[in-house]
């Protein structure tokens, strides 16, 4: 039989599973998410969740699949610090020979509370902090593709390679054999692992790029005027315009002041949450509707 205990992340308190000497599998149900485990005792772990699989040896991933696709794995590897770091940070969107640097064209758009970025991430201690980094082009620029779908936009935000020394964070939504997995959600567990990485290590963590949730675009969550990111693009627009694209924020450019969000309608899952530039009003858009501007951010999640 296997013991739990309880231990303390931050302000949290995190139950930890021991199986002690079984090696698998193991079910976890974590409310709507069911997660089996199984190792063979060597160091070699399966999880499985969602249709999705991972192999982990040695404490590093070897494979992950979807429906038998098989996922680029993002490997991590030690870099030099980027500008702000108090000590050397781990890149985990990118394995790079070079040193890694962030270098003067990221835009850092200052700190913001992790538990914030989504619902979904709201467990986690209100000491979970990161620095915002602004892509300094659209994704648009980005590929040079012009403007996509929501559905569109994910998948060119996954493909993004090496830009500015980072990838993009490879996430489907609601893949068919893992229909209750938004882009959000996958988004929100990666962002949190990544946190529970930069906790252990004490060493800060930077991210790949992402399309921004909507408390990161506005500060806000939907159906909510309350500011809960002081620190949003929406806010820092004017900042952020001196060091890369301006944020279109007048009508009469057809729909180009709508940029989209990663927020999905909890009511409507084939809808998305876009904001209006011109006076921070905004809605819901058809994921595969309007082809609408797109700003890439990642983050330094620090421990």
């Amino acid at each position: 039989m296997g013991a739990t205990k309880i231990k303390k992340i931050g302000d949290n308190e995190t139950r930890v599973l021991s199986l002690e000497d079984c090696f698998g599998p193991a079910i976890i149900h974590f409310s709507d998410v069911t997660v089996n485990i199984s190792t063979d005792g060597h160091g070699r772990v399966k999880v499985e969740t969602g249709g999705v699989t991972v192999n982990i040896a040695d404490g590093q991933v070897t494979s992950c699949t979807e429906e038998g696709s098989k996922i680029r794995v993002l490997q991590a590897k030690t870099h030099h610090k980027p500008d702000g770091a108090n000590s050397s940070a781990v890149i985990s969107s990118h394995v790079n020979k070079k040193s890694f640097s962030l270098d003067n064209g990221v835009i850092r758009a200052g700190k913001i509370e992790i538990n914030k970025i989504s619902p979904y991430m709201r467990l986690l201690p209100d000491t979970a902090t990161a620095t915002l980094l602004v892509s300094p082009e659209e994704l648009a620029d980005i590929d040079g593709d012009g403007l996509g779908t929501w559905n569109d936009s994910i998948r060119r935000i996954g493909d993004i390679k090496d830009y500015h020394g980072l990838d993009g964070i490879p996430l489907l939504d609601r893949h068919k054999t893992a229909k209750h997995l938004s882009y959000e959600r996958k988004l929100a567990f990666s962002l949190a692992d990544t946190f529970l990485r930069a906790y252990s290590s004490q060493k800060p963590v930077v991210t790949g790029w992402f399309m921004p949730t909507k408390s990161i675009l506005d500060g806000c969550y939907p159906n909510s005027g309350d500011i809960i990111l002081k620190n949003n693009l929406y806010a820092k627009q004017e900042e952020i315009a001196k060091k890369g694209d301006f944020f279109v924020s007048k009508t009469g450019s057809a729909l180009s002041h709508w940029w989209l969000s990663a927020t999905e309608n909890p009511n409507e899952y084939n809808e998305a949450y876009f904001v209006d530039f011109t006076d921070r009003n905004g809605g819901w858009v058809y994921k595969d509707q309007f082809a609408l501007p797109v700003c890439p951010v990642a983050l330094i999640i620090h421990p």
